[in-house]
């Protein structure tokens, strides 16, 4: 009974040790799928690692390709803005330059414009007072021929008929003051050559002297006498010595 106890024993142990080597097998099967399947992860793991470093280097290759481009370009840029900058302070300088003579140029031109215009407005003026200076002489000249101042034979003293004409005479000189007025006295044959110069002297200054009476200034009037030297007329006829008993005004301006 106790042998067939000590068998049932040893033929459960038997099958325990059966069981257990089972496992192990088991075990050991499994350690070698774990390990095939570690292999494989390692595997992959190196794989992922050669392929992350190639894609790495790749990237890293690109990037540094761009960034070669892009600091060329940069370099480019740089100095194409350089050369503009420096082509544009040149074009700055030139206006400036083109400016400042285009400004002198215009003032020059400005000036000579003015200048033209005021010799124009000169000429202008000087024209429009030639023009009134023709016209001034040609009324006085006008007033002087009918100024018929005439005196008796051998006298120097005004007739009131020459009077009234000088009166008319005077206000013409008035109306213009500008001009200066020689007073030239005449005489007819009569006598010797050197009473009449002194005759005719007397009768420019008698008129003188009335005119200057009627408010003519002194110092625009001058005379001279010509004796008998300057006939207008006949002296053998008493018509003619009466014309040649005169007096003429001359303008002086």
């Amino acid at each position: 009974q106790n042998l067939s106890v000590e068998l049932e024993k040893a033929k459960s142990l038997t099958n325990e040790k059966d069981k257990l080597e089972n496992r192990v097998k088991s075990l050991e099967q499994n350690i070698t799928t774990q390990t095939d399947e570690k292999a494989q992860l390692v595997s992959k793991v190196n794989e992922l690692k050669s392929s992350t470093k190639k894609e790495i280097e790749k990237i890293t290759q690109e990037y540094n390709n761009k960034l070669q481009t892009l600091e060329a370009q940069k370099a480019s840029i740089e100095q194409n803005l350089s050369n503009a900058i420096e082509k544009s302070q040149q074009s700055i300088d030139e206006n400036s330059k083109l400016k400042k003579e285009f400004t002198e140029q215009k003032t020059a031109l400005e000036q000579e414009l003015n200048s033209t215009k005021s010799q124009l407005q000169e000429l202008k003026s000087e024209k429009e007072k030639a023009i009134k200076k023709a016209e001034a002489k040609q009324t006085l000249l006008k007033t002087f021929s009918l100024t018929n101042v005439q005196f008796k034979r051998g006298s120097g003293e005004l007739t009131d008929e020459s009077k009234a004409r000088l009166d008319n005479t005077a206000q013409k000189m008035k109306e213009y003051p500008n001009f200066k007025y020689e007073i030239q006295g005449h005489t007819d044959k009569s006598g010797k050559e050197e009473f009449n110069i002194k005759l005719s002297a007397k009768r420019a200054e008698k008129t003188k002297e009335y005119l200057i009476e009627k408010g003519i200034p002194a110092d625009i009037l001058t005379t001279k006498g010509f004796g008998s030297s300057q006939p207008i007329a006949d002296n053998e006829t008493k018509e003619g010595r009466g014309k040649n008993r005169r007096v003429i005004f001359i303008i002086k301006d």
